[in-house]
């Protein structure tokens, strides 16, 4: 944004953030919001999904999103390129647990979000792909409670257990 004049910056990320929306949402994901250049996205949520193995396909279907925004990303980085636009690098933080979902705000404004440690987990993940996933070919940081769920059906690299910000604990990654 600080580079780009308004009428090239906001075509510019709306081009980003279609693409984007469109991997989640081919994966059943819901965006929850969009935060700057951020999407916050869930899987398996507003409406729970019935069965025993939900939760390992939520999981399944969020990781089938990334590697599919990963695949978007390269043919949108070209298109960007080409026009001589700026070209985007961005980070996935997954993590599998409970959360809330619901309307909070005030009488004159409210919003409807997801709440919950799952969310706050999420986002930190995200975060630290700054720092440990931005040179590999899968710039995602998952926890060991989705890794869990998707372990038949994908491939990690085990990063340790690291420190989040805001948590007592290490997170396995």
């Amino acid at each position: 944004s600080e580079k780009l004049p308004s009428d090239v910056l906001l075509p510019w990320l709306n081009r980003y953030l279609e693409v984007m929306t469109d991997c989640i949402m081919a994966h059943d994901g819901v965006v929850d919001k969009y935060i700057g250049d951020a999407i916050m996205a869930a899987f398996g949520a507003p409406v729970a999904h019935p069965g025993p193995h939900a939760i390992r396909d939520n999981a399944i279907a969020a990781v089938d999103s990334c590697l599919a925004m990963v695949a978007a990303l390269e043919g949108l980085n070209q298109e960007f390129a080409a026009q001589g636009l700026p070209t985007v690098r961005f980070g996935v933080g997954l993590h599998t647990g409970k959360l809330v979902a619901g309307t909070v705000g005030s009488r004159s404004r409210v919003s409807y979000s997801l709440f919950g440690d799952t969310v706050n987990v999420a986002a930190r993940l995200q975060d630290m792909t700054k720092q440990l996933a931005q040179d590999t070919p899968y710039p995602v940081l998952m926890s060991a409670a989705t890794y869990n769920q998707v372990r038949q059906h994908c491939e990690a690299i085990p990063k340790g257990k690291i420190q989040l910000r805001g948590r007592a604990e290490e997170t396995p990654v």
